[in-house]
């Protein structure tokens, strides 16, 4: 009953994490990154501001130290606590000089904060997960190997709010955000792996001839989710009405050439695991999502990068990372 707990709190960990993988792109859909010019806070705020009338200088108001105000496009910080006079002293404030965005869009800002919430609360669970595999790991009921994977989750999770802070700080600088990606598959991969330590025996279990193909088919999807992240850098860099240029681009023309590699090496990995008589959920589950994630670039490329898809091209290629991973973790079956 205890490692069917921890297992629940796991799988609930993992959801929390593709819900800020989610929430992630929709960010960058909308164009939210930097609907909150500061981190971990929110234009100074622990809850942030709706209006633009609180990110403006008001006559005898009380500020706080860290609070912003946007004046002549520049973003003010609050160097101390104080109540304003009838004028604007600017000896009260300094300027914020990590970046020089100075908006307001209170859309935006709900958007960017309601991902940075979703990440606080993945970061609650995965320390709930590294704490309950402490107490079952002390009544010998799980595997040291889990605790360590539950301590490496809580320390990347760590990792992935201060790279968060620090590609808020670049303003959205596109290789931090890759960087940002990347650790969180690493995550996702993490519990994944503790998933598989709580499961022991009753883990999937493969002939060792499937192992090389879904390395190969890995590490395929691994540069193919890097050349995406380049091709997601040229779209943030283009006007919304000037996309189609990006179809014209060298990384762009890289990125669906090599998506047929990857299409290909995936069919010829599932029709190896049907010959061996394998029906998991698991290939069947590729099966669908390595098709769907074809039909979503195709949407992209022949109705110029519609906003919806792009969220769903990442969600889609995320589940796709995982369901590789639970084949690569699988335990090895030798016939006698």
């Amino acid at each position: 009953m205890a490692n069917r707990s921890f297992l629940i709190l796991t799988w609930t960990t993992l959801v929390a994490i593709y819900l800020v993988i989610l929430a992630g792109s929709v960010v960058r859909m909308t164009g939210s990154g930097m609907g909150c010019p500061d981190w971990p806070k929110c234009f100074g705020y622990l809850i942030p501001p709706s209006e633009s009338e609180q990110v403006q200088f008001s006559p005898n108001h009380k500020f706080e130290k860290g609070q912003m105000i946007i004046v002549d496009d520049e973003l003010l910080r609050a160097k101390g606590n104080f109540t304003s006079s009838t004028s604007f002293n600017s000896s009260d404030w300094e300027l914020y000089e990590k970046h020089d965005y100075a908006t307001f869009n209170a859309t935006h800002t709900w958007i960017e904060y309601i991902n940075r919430l979703l990440g606080a609360l993945s970061g609650l669970f995965m320390l709930a997960v590294f704490v309950f595999s402490v107490v079952l790991r002390v009544k010998n009921k799980l595997s040291s190997t889990a605790v360590v994977l539950s301590f490496l989750g809580v320390v990347l999770l760590g990792f992935q709010a201060w790279l968060g802070k620090v590609v808020v700080d670049s303003n959205l600088d596109g290789l931090k955000i890759t960087a940002h990606l990347f650790g969180a598959l690493a995550l996702v991969a993490v519990v994944l792996w503790i998933i598989r330590s709580a499961m022991g025996q009753s883990f999937l279990t493969l002939k060792p001839q499937l192992k090389p193909i879904a390395w190969v088919v890995f590490l395929f999807f691994l540069v193919q989710v890097f050349f995406g992240t380049e091709v997601r850098i040229l779209v943030d860099e283009l006007p919304r009405t000037e996309l189609t240029k990006l179809f014209y681009t060298n990384w762009f023309k890289i990125h669906r050439s090599f998506s047929w590699l990857v299409f290909g090496a995936t069919v010829f990995l599932l029709y190896k695991a049907f010959a061996f008589g394998y029906r998991h959920f698991v290939f069947r589950f590729i099966g669908i999502l390595i098709f769907l994630e074809v039909a979503i670039g195709l949407s992209l490329y022949f109705f110029a990068i519609p906003k919806f898809a792009q969220p769903l091209h990442l969600l889609v290629a995320n589940l796709l990372f995982a369901c590789f991973v639970w084949i690569l973790l699988a335990r090895t079956h030798v016939d006698k």
